[in-house]
């Protein structure tokens, strides 16, 4: 179902999540008519059965579940530290590759154009 968006300046539009195995679906809604607004693959959630990917092959390389600062160096970028959510990230041409903000930790996800989170 439809839950309330951010609410971090004010009301925002209902969201939906779906999610099927590794991949992640996000929805936003305002009135009646929803659109997807992102896409992509958290590979910290259990896939109880349903189909996962094994590898994503990223730029230069790298692979999802190689160390963030091994992605952001063969994409020839830096990553950059979003504290408040406890993730890092990496904008490679039109998405967004994320781990958790510990040193060396390893990426986790991948999401197109970037994973919905309050701003």
């Amino acid at each position: 179902g439809w839950y309330q968006g951010c609410p971090k300046g004010g009301i925002g539009n209902d969201e939906r999540l779906v999610q099927w195995g590794d991949l992640n679906v996000y929805f936003e809604r305002s009135g009646s008519t929803g659109v997807l607004v992102a896409w992509g693959f958290d590979l910290r959630r259990e896939s109880n059965g349903l189909p996962g990917i094994d590898s994503l092959y990223l730029p230069g390389g790298a692979t999802l579940g190689d160390p963030i600062e091994d992605v952001a160096d063969r994409a020839g970028l830096a990553p950059t530290e979003a504290a408040e959510f406890g993730v890092t990230t990496v904008g490679v041409a039109g998405y967004e590759i994320l781990a958790d903000n510990d040193p060396g930790a390893r990426t986790w996800g991948a999401f197109v154009p970037a994973i919905p989170r309050c701003v």
